[in-house]
């Protein structure tokens, strides 16, 4: 089905945290969702909210751990799903960030 994918590890949450999107077109609303995985290249976003399937890029927001991490996103793909939307989102390249939740998930990981 994903069959361009090339990472292995995705972590997923018990607790899925909240995350923020933000439409990259002039006057969108920021829409809400919750976090299902995670890798550091991308992550599965379920939200009530639809985003148009067209969107270019997408700013996300959410806290993962202690740290609250922002960064651009590509929308991938998107299903429907019962009560709303699930979506899949590529992050943009850069290595900061994928330092910084590398570091996040692995303090995740020695506390389960």
């Amino acid at each position: 089905m994903f069959s361009g994918r090339t990472e292995n590890y995705r972590h997923s949450f018990g607790k899925p945290p909240e995350v923020v999107m933000m439409p990259s077109e002039n006057g969108s609303e920021a829409l809400y969702g919750l976090l299902l995985d995670i890798s550091l290249q991308g992550a599965k976003v379920f939200s009530e909210a639809e985003l148009d399937g067209g969107q270019g890029s997408v700013a996300l927001k959410f806290q993962v751990h202690h740290e609250v991490i922002r960064t651009e996103a590509r929308l991938v793909w998107k299903a429907p799903h019962a009560y709303g939307w699930t979506y899949g989102f590529s992050f943009r390249k850069d290595p900061v960030r994928e330092m910084l939740l590398a570091k996040e998930l692995a303090s995740m990981k020695e506390l389960s």
